[in-house]
């Protein structure tokens, strides 16, 4: 069932409109991967598969609402982020579980990749994501932010910088706890 999508979005989201059959999986089919590489550094993994749920449920109610056909990405990426930011909302309390065959090494790395994600402030934690995580343009996140392309580069920089930042101080906490228990 893992066709080629040929048509595009602006295509695509014409034939959802029109209630061609099919066409809407069409879409989540070409669409997924980006919603889901949205989802997968701002909600838990366990919750990654109800947020892009949420999302297309979402884009579905909305689709006639998009103004320009060829800016369903920015669009559809936008829909994913509040999604992800009101499910965060919503179980600020809840704690992930790791699964107990994990190493740990990946799980901490992951941990503390979320961790530093989450001490962003909301607009640089955005374009990160956008950026690294998804790669989008500049010009693309500044249509998802609403942002001219300074104010992109200049928020993309300083997010990385601080992501940088706190990495780095995780790691040095990392190979102090590794040199305690090493003697």
């Amino acid at each position: 069932m893992n066709k080629k999508i040929t048509r595009s979005y602006s295509e695509l989201v014409e034939a959802v409109l029109e209630e061609q059959p099919g066409a809407f999986e069409e879409l989540i089919q070409k669409s997924h991967r980006l919603v889901r590489k949205i989802a997968l550094p701002i909600v838990p993994s366990w919750a990654v598969d109800d947020a892009v749920q949420e999302t297309y449920l979402l884009v579905y109610r909305k689709l006639h609402l998009l103004k320009d056909r060829n800016s369903f990405t920015s669009w559809a990426s936008r829909i994913a982020l509040n999604v992800c930011y009101q499910w965060q909302r919503k179980k600020r309390d809840t704690v992930e579980l790791l699964p107990e065959h994990a190493t740990e090494s990946v799980d901490s790395t992951r941990v503390d990749v979320r961790r530093a994600l989450a001490q962003l402030p909301k607009i640089g934690r955005e374009v990160l994501i956008l950026r690294e995580f998804i790669g989008l343009s500049y010009e693309e996140i500044g249509r998802v932010v609403n942002a001219p392309l300074g104010t992109v580069k200049s928020r993309l920089s300083k997010a990385r910088s601080r992501m940088k930042s706190l990495l780095e101080g995780s790691e040095e906490k990392v190979s102090r706890k590794h040199w305690a228990t090493e003697s």
